[in-house]
């Protein structure tokens, strides 16, 4: 309780990985993992004026920020961490970039992912959408948790799309039929059909 904001400016900084990630992403020996951690608050003092230099507003990293940065850098190289998925990007303080698509949640790997091999963990989500573990998913009409039950019927679809295009992007296209027809019978459930109608037309395109 004792923590209170710090004076921060954008900063680099560099965090050990563990041997099982550089094998596993194939990277150098004394490769690290490049965060640019920004402040995330803002006050309205000014930093005292340097001759010469720009005057600007003092910035701050919040403690919810901090706290974030210490659980990295003491972890990261030791275990891996994942977040759940539909967390407020706000809270990520840019580690998003850094995130592989592992199901409902997502893994936090030492590289930026976006458009590499690296961006989705195709045999987690393969194994979420086998049949058998969608069983009781449709008990969400009778059973309605508020807050967890919009969360579901909003990620699985949405990661669905990613398995989706995966396929699409591979030429897999028998695969891709059997998504979709998994999407049918299994999660369009009447949850929120109009919702459900933009997935499968998604899918079809």
């Amino acid at each position: 309780m004792d923590i209170r904001p710090f004076k921060w400016r954008e900063t680099n900084v560099y965090i050990d990985i563990s041997s099982t990630d550089r094998i596993q992403f194939e990277l150098p020996e004394n490769y690290k993992m490049e965060w640019t951690v920004e402040p995330d608050l803002q006050s309205w003092r000014m930093h005292s004026k340097i001759e010469g230099e720009e005057e600007t507003r003092r910035t701050l990293l919040s403690p919810q920020r901090a706290i974030l940065l210490q659980i990295v850098e003491d972890n990261f190289s030791e275990r891996p961490i994942y977040f759940s998925r539909g967390c407020d990007p706000s809270f990520l303080g840019g580690l998003e970039e850094y995130f592989q698509l592992c199901g409902l949640v997502s893994r936090l790997t030492p590289i930026k992912t976006k458009d590499t091999k690296y961006e989705i963990d195709v045999a987690k989500l393969e194994q979420l959408f086998k049949a058998e573990n969608l069983t009781n998913y449709k008990d969400v009409l009778e059973n309605n948790y508020p807050r967890i039950s919009g969360m579901a019927v909003s990620n699985y679809p949405f990661v669905l799309m990613n398995l989706a295009n995966h396929y699409r992007l591979s030429g897999k296209d028998n695969e891709l039929k059997q998504l979709i027809e998994l999407y049918k019978n299994k999660l369009k459930i009447g949850f929120n059909t109009q919702y459900e109608q933009l997935i499968i037309n998604e899918l079809e395109k």
